[in-house]
């Protein structure tokens, strides 16, 4: 999940290997589903995210853990 000035407010889910877009507000009423592109505000979903970028997001992981 990448998350860059955006607001997530209390109580909500975020599921695995998603894009939360800079700027977006997660409302309260609104749970983030898995593989799923994020952005506006309020949040609403975008699409889902391709193959390329499930990867992208598994690798930039591992390089921050390292």
């Amino acid at each position: 999940m990448t998350i860059s000035n955006s607001a997530i407010l209390h109580g909500r889910t975020v599921d695995d290997c998603c894009l939360i877009g800079m700027g977006a507000m997660v409302l309260e009423e609104f749970n983030v589903p898995e593989k799923m592109l994020i952005a506006e505000v309020p949040a609403k979903i975008k699409r889902s995210l391709t193959e390329e970028e499930k990867q992208l997001l598994h690798r930039s992981a591992a390089n921050y853990v390292r």
